[in-house]
């Protein structure tokens, strides 16, 4: 059985029965009331309580961990981040012959990653060129 998180309107309305159920003849649901108010304060640091909960929760299983918990659990098991390194392939890109890419021509995919070109000057069309990530 899954946990499901209340909504902010959920915890407002349990403080705002619970004040009512503990305090008899209060009226907590006066707008601008003191009681009010104090429910509404009450309940919104009740949810950021559960938001934070939520995020630790996040951060126990190393899948939906974010980088520096991740790290952490690579330490655990003696892992360590590997440093970066340079990526060689092929792109596509048409044009017509004697048309030069310059030297480091950025060219970025729909996902956000980079590549830049080393010079290039097209002898004959050809289907791609060399570039690195």
């Amino acid at each position: 059985m899954t946990f499901e998180r209340p909504t902010l309107q959920q915890l407002i309305d349990r403080a705002v029965a619970d004040v009512t159920t503990r305090l008899p003849g209060a009226d907590a649901l006066t707008r601008r009331s003191n009681l009010n108010v104090l429910t509404r304060v009450h309940a919104g640091g009740v949810h950021g309580l559960y938001g934070y909960l939520d995020y630790l929760a996040r951060q126990l299983m190393p899948d939906t961990a974010q980088a520096a918990f991740l790290e952490r659990w690579a330490g655990i098991w003696g892992l360590r981040r590997k440093s970066a390194t340079t990526a060689t392939g092929a792109a596509t890109i048409y044009g017509s012959a004697g048309f030069t890419i310059p030297a480091g021509a950025l060219l970025q995919r729909s996902d956000g990653a980079r590549f830049w070109f080393r010079p290039w000057t097209a002898s004959r069309a050809r289907p791609w060129w060399p570039a690195r990530a």
